[in-house]
């Protein structure tokens, strides 16, 4: 696999994922590009948060507690990308819903308002997945096609975990929670040191499968309402 279809590759789920949103008439068309920069703003955004938390994280703690495939390098790497990835999607949305597609929030229209942010948070995420696959389509090309079957699904869902932090009036944080315990456990699990091993390859799988699940209930979650409004 060549750089040029390694770097394509890596972009066209969002681009795909746009294109899905206008044909089922949740995005205008006129509001495609929009709704592409705002996730490529929120992806890249997010991603640069994560590098350099993760690099400030590893600066201070002794060398061996970060090593990569310990349980407390998964936690650290779940952590910093999950409360950016959530950061990044709160941010667009409360200051630039224009971009996002994101509209109305009033009490007659909260199916639409959060089926917008949901939205969102799945081209965020897989905006994230496109920009952190550089790296790695510039090291080895032909590792993108693990990525796109292993890692693609999981910054999905857990776009759609983050997006349902803002998905109501008020804050729920059970959704930035479980995307940090999934992403930890498919981390830990899919080391490449363990995932040799079938039982930690299963349970790799298994842990992506739940963020799948998870991301599919609360897509198709009715709206509730803010117990303050």
């Amino acid at each position: 696999m060549t750089i040029p279809v390694a770097l394509l590759l890596s972009f066209l789920p969002a681009m795909l994922w746009g294109i899905l949103g206008v044909l089922s008439a949740l995005t205008p068309p006129k509001d495609l590009p929009a709704l592409y920069a705002a996730g490529l703003l929120s992806g890249l955004g997010a991603v640069a948060c994560a590098v350099l938390s993760q690099l400030g994280i590893g600066f201070i703690l002794p060398a061996g507690l970060s090593f990569p495939g310990t349980p407390l390098a998964s936690a650290i790497v779940a952590v910093t990308e999950e409360a950016a990835r959530t950061a990044a999607i709160g941010l667009v949305v409360a200051f630039l819903p224009v971009l996002s597609g994101v509209r109305g929030g009033d009490s007659a229209d909260e199916s639409a308002y959060r089926r917008g942010v949901l939205w969102f948070g799945l081209m965020s995420g897989l905006s994230f997945f496109a920009f952190e696959s550089l790296w790695f389509a510039l090291r080895a090309p032909e590792s993108l096609a693990l990525r796109l079957a292993w890692t693609l699904p999981l910054h999905g869902s857990a776009g759609i975990m983050a997006a349902s932090v803002f998905s109501a009036r008020g804050k729920r944080w059970g959704g930035l929670a479980l995307a940090v315990f999934f992403h930890a456990a498919w981390d830990f699990f899919r080391e490449p040191s363990r995932a040799s091993s079938p039982a930690f390859l299963f349970l790799s799988l298994l842990s992506l499968l739940g963020a799948v699940f998870t991301a599919f209930i609360l897509w198709n979650a009715a709206p509730v309402r803010d117990s303050r409004s």
